[in-house]
């Protein structure tokens, strides 16, 4: 946050400010006539570009050129005045290194020579028309370098969209220009003088819309960025652009989107503060939950840590459960061999017991026979010695 906030201070040590001298603007004379070059002495910084603009009384815009100060700071401009121009008060301003300056004359008509009738000034169609054509002319050469510029410092920010109107007005405006100069090269100098005099008035207004939807454009994006942070210097920075805005003219091009150039520079400034603020809370966050996060890995390295003591606890009980099993095994193996011999041992017995329960059987029947035999012994014995009592 430091590094950008000395930045911004850095940003705003190279904001324009006015030089010791101020910018001063003169012409030659204080009144001139139709026709006559006005010289335009302007006094500021040396070696600056300073952008110069005519207008007469009614706005229109009779000359626009560019002028370089010298080592001195003295740029001398000179600036015909058409003949057909508007009489009254012209208005020259001039706008560079951050400062603007205006500088006034008057345009009467030529003092009448001593004569008993003088000829009244009349102005031809066909020059009133050119003039009012290239008055035009020059506007839509001012209104197309606001557009570009505008949308030069604008796209920085992604606004350049709101000077999609205008940038459409100024196709159409193009079209008038051309059906004008058609007019006027077919010799219909009215037609002609109406549709630049139309044209020419659509450009001033087309100039202050672009400038007034730029700066409104430039004041919502500083409001959603104040209303984004607390940040002092973020607000510090908007206030600035606010007070850039405001000096913002359709009169002061050159100095209008320099106050533009350097708004939309600020709010770049300023937007990039407002992500570092939330990259800032984003961090913190981060750092919060990260501490939790190594909390919580204590926590199970303990936990791990217990359970790796349980599992050598259980890795001994299992290796004494298996050594009983194979114990166990063992004596099944044994018990199922001594089952194999008993069974056997059974059956030899179970034929034993067969074999005698047959010799039981014979003896039964020879019991059985002797018992016959015997009783019969006895029957004859006891005939015989009944036989022998009779005879005796």
């Amino acid at each position: 946050m430091r590094k950008a906030a000395g930045i911004c201070l850095v940003l705003l040590a190279l904001l324009p400010i006015a030089a010791a001298s101020p910018l001063r603007v003169t012409t030659d004379k204080s009144t001139y006539s139709p026709g006559e070059t006005v010289t335009i002495r302007i006094e500021g910084q040396p070696n600056t570009v300073y952008g110069v603009q005519v207008v007469d009384p009614e706005g229109a815009y009779i000359g626009l050129t560019e002028a370089k100060a010298d080592a001195n700071g003295v740029a001398i401009v000179s600036i015909g005045i058409p003949s057909g121009a508007r009489l009254g008060t012209y208005t020259v301003y001039v706008s560079g290194g951050g400062e603007t300056a205006k500088a006034t004359f008057n345009v009467a008509a030529p003092s009448p020579a001593p004569s008993p009738a003088p000829a009244p000034v009349t102005v031809a169609p066909s020059a009133a028309a050119a003039v009012a054509l290239s008055s035009a002319k020059t506007r839509c050469l001012l209104l197309l370098r606001v557009i570009t510029g505008l949308s030069g410092s604008l796209r920085l920010l992604g606004l350049e969209g709101v000077l999609a109107n205008v940038t459409a007005a100024l196709k159409d405006l193009n079209a008038t220009l051309q059906e004008a100069e058609a007019k006027m090269a077919a010799g219909d100098y009215s037609a002609a003088g109406s549709l630049a005099s139309q044209a020419s008035s659509t450009a001033g207004s087309l100039i202050e819309q672009a400038f007034s939807l730029a700066v409104g454009a430039l004041q919502s994006h500083a409001d959603r960025l104040g209303n984004a942070t607390s940040d002092w210097l973020v607000l510090s920075l908007l206030n600035i652009t606010r007070r850039l805005l405001a000096e913002v003219s359709p009169r002061y091009i050159d100095a209008s989107l320099v106050n533009v150039d350097v708004s939309v520079k600020v709010l770049l400034a300023a937007g990039r503060l407002v992500n570092a603020s939330r990259l800032e809370s984003k961090v913190a966050n981060l750092t919060r939950s990260l501490e939790e996060a190594q909390s919580l890995l204590r926590v199970a390295q303990e936990r791990i840590r217990v359970l790796e003591g349980n599992v050598t606890l259980l890795r001994g009980i299992s290796e004494q459960l298996q050594a009983q099993l194979t114990e166990a095994r063992s004596a099944l193996s044994a018990s199922q061999s001594e089952v194999q011999r008993l069974s056997a041992e059974n059956e030899r017995l179970r034929a034993r017991g067969e074999e005698l329960e047959q010799q039981v059987a014979r003896l039964s029947s020879q019991v059985t026979t002797l018992t016959a035999l015997a009783a019969a012994g006895a029957a004859a014995g006891f005939a015989a010695g009944y036989l022998l009592k009779r005879r005796k």
